[in-house]
């Protein structure tokens, strides 16, 4: 393949393969960037607690919320207000 070839004006098809890469490595960096500078967003189904009978602390279900080594519930326990 002859990379020399003249697509358009003065544009050769090594120069769009260079601003091709260079797109896809700007757009890496962008997502990179946003994982780790990003505002990380608190799910509307889990909550992080810290179980008050045995210690253990992560997130659990909004919903049901138990604590995974004790069984105490935890949290808003919002099943309970949809039983009532």
């Amino acid at each position: 393949m002859d990379l020399d070839r003249v697509i358009f004006a003065n544009l050769t098809i090594e120069h769009l393969l260079w601003i091709a890469g260079g797109i896809i490595l700007l757009l890496v960096l962008v997502s990179i960037f946003k994982k780790l500078f990003g505002k990380k967003e608190e799910s509307p189904h889990y909550q992080k607690t810290r179980c008050q009978h045995c210690g253990w602390q992560g997130q659990i279900s909004r919903i049901a919320g138990r604590c995974p080594q004790c069984n105490q519930p935890l949290g808003e326990q919002r099943i309970q207000q949809w039983q009532k």
